[in-house]
Formats: C-alpha cells, sequence, structure tokens
C-alpha cells in the first residue's frame, strides 16, 4: 500500500520509490504512468508500461498496458484486441471502453467507436472526459444524419 501512495505523489522520485515498493503489483505502474504522461514525460510513461509487461501474473493490467503502448505506436487493431481482452478479464474496467473508442475511431469505425463511448459513460467518468466523449458522440451522430441526407 506505501507503494501505491507513493506511485500518487506525482514526483518522480516518489514514484520511483513507489514502484520498488509496489514489486508485482501493476495497479501502481499504471498509475505512475498516467502521471508520467500527464506531465508529458511520453518515454519515461513508456517505459513504465514496458515495465508491466515484465510483472508476473499481470491480469487485465497487462492487457492493458499492452492496449497503451499499441495506442503509442498507432496499431489500433492491436490496441483493439487488447482493450477487448482486458474488458474480458475485468468487465467493469470502465477505462477499457474509452480505449477501445479510440481504437475504433482511428479505424474509422465511428458506429462501434460511438457505442464504446456510450459505454464508457454509463461507468465511473471523469467529468472532462465525460464532457469530450459526448462531444465526439455528437460528432458522429451528426456525420451519420449528413452522410443520410440526399
Amino acid at each position: 500500500m506505501i507503494g501505491l501512495f507513493m506511485a500518487q505523489l506525482g514526483d518522480t522520485a516518489a514514484e520511483n520509490v513507489g514502484l520498488k515498493l509496489a514489486g508485482n503489483w501493476p495497479a501502481p505502474y499504471l498509475l505512475v504512468f498516467k502521471h508520467r504522461f500527464d506531465r508529458g514525460e511520453t518515454n519515461e510513461a513508456v517505459q513504465v508500461l514496458r515495465d508491466v509487461l515484465t510483472l508476473v501474473d499481470t491480469g487485465f493490467y497487462g492487457e492493458q498496458a499492452k492496449a497503451l503502448l499499441a495506442e503509442h505506436s498507432e496499431k489500433w487493431d492491436v490496441a483493439e484486441d487488447h482493450w477487448k481482452k482486458s474488458l474480458e478479464l475485468m468487465p467493469q474496467l470502465n477505462e477499457a471502453h474509452l480505449g477501445l473508442a479510440r481504437a475504433f475511431a482511428k479505424q474509422k469505425r465511428f458506429i462501434e467507436a460511438r457505442e464504446q463511448w456510450r459505454m464508457y459513460l454509463t461507468g465511473d467518468t471523469d467529468p472532462k472526459l465525460a464532457d469530450e466523449v459526448r462531444e465526439a458522440i455528437l460528432q458522429v451522430d451528426e456525420s451519420l444524419l449528413d452522410s443520410e441526407r440526399p
């Protein structure tokens, strides 16, 4: 638990200590990934995802890490597969719906993306992201209406 606490502090040195204390527990690694990515430390964030894959028995965390690495490499079909596996292993992982929607949208599969965005909105959401998701759904709906008009 101390490792998880340290991983949430938002300071690189504290995060590194937190990861050492976390041992084989992948949850702190994904928190550190998010913090570093949000701070613009993309290479460091990607390395944290790679570190997750070296852990034993990562379950849905491993699939989530693989999906995020595939997104980073813009391999959207691979990301799609890993987000789907994440949902199979942890159906209540709301972030997987968001990731799956991103993968579908990048592949121009907007109807499927809209479905996943809607699924995301039914779970626990970040208010800022929820607004962005609602806007994306609206854009898909409008483009579908435009395509149906003569």
